[in-house]
């Protein structure tokens, strides 16, 4: 006698499937971030300000105690960061952050700033003499673009995926497939006429071809 399951999956409607061959795309490569570019032993410490332990910034707040917490790392012009710190135990005051010409006034709270240097200066962190927080986590990296590349060709395609506890429903995942010469990464984009898909997920590789399950942004 046939189980339910057996009875179930024949009653599945299962749509057909849908492959464009031949399509051309642009292939962009995911951002990469390099190195940790603040350096432990270059900071420059002003009055007020005090490492402990190391890597950790507390500033007293007081009349005047307005001195910088600086960093001498090395910034090139028009190249993107990120920048990141931890901000705890504040209750009054801020800090203005400036990176590579570039400002960002009455921070209050941890952050993530992406930023693009229009100039060499350095990390420099200016308290309100009201500040009486911490700073830590600080971390400073440089962001690539991805490499963009035309004319690649690209296999479109639909599969169904069978989900639930006994694989009683059936999903659709849009699929692309390339050479792998072309070395492509989840999280990389292929623009498509008007529209634009993201790799999610690698489903298959055997050193010739590789097939994404890719979403639209």
């Amino acid at each position: 006698m046939d189980s339910a399951f057996d009875t179930l999956m024949r009653t599945v409607a299962v749509p057909a499937l849908e492959t464009v061959f031949g399509v051309t795309a642009t292939h962009i490569t995911a951002e990469t971030i390099g190195a940790e570019a603040l350096a432990a032993g270059d900071w420059t410490v002003g009055a007020a300000w005090t490492q402990a332990p190391a890597g950790t910034f507390a500033h007293e707040a007081g009349t005047g105690h307005t001195a910088t917490l600086s960093h001498a790392a090395t910034v090139t012009a028009g190249v993107t960061y990120l920048l990141v710190w931890t901000m705890d135990w504040r209750t009054a005051g801020s800090v203005t952050v400036t990176l590579g010409g570039q400002t960002k006034a009455g921070v209050t709270g941890s952050f993530a700033w992406r930023v693009t240097a229009t100039s060499t200066a350095g990390l420099v962190m200016t308290p309100t003499a009201t500040f009486d927080g911490t700073l830590s986590g600080l971390s400073l990296k440089p962001i690539s673009a991805g490499v963009s590349t035309a004319g690649v060709t690209v296999l479109q395609g639909m599969e169904l995926l069978a989900t639930g506890e006994l694989g009683e429903r059936m999903e659709e995942r849009r699929t692309l497939e390339l050479a792998a010469s072309h070395q492509a990464a989840v999280g990389d984009t292929f623009v498509v006429d008007s529209t634009t898909w993201q790799a999610t997920q690698l489903v298959a590789d055997d050193g010739y071809l590789q097939r994404f399950a890719v979403m639209v942004l």
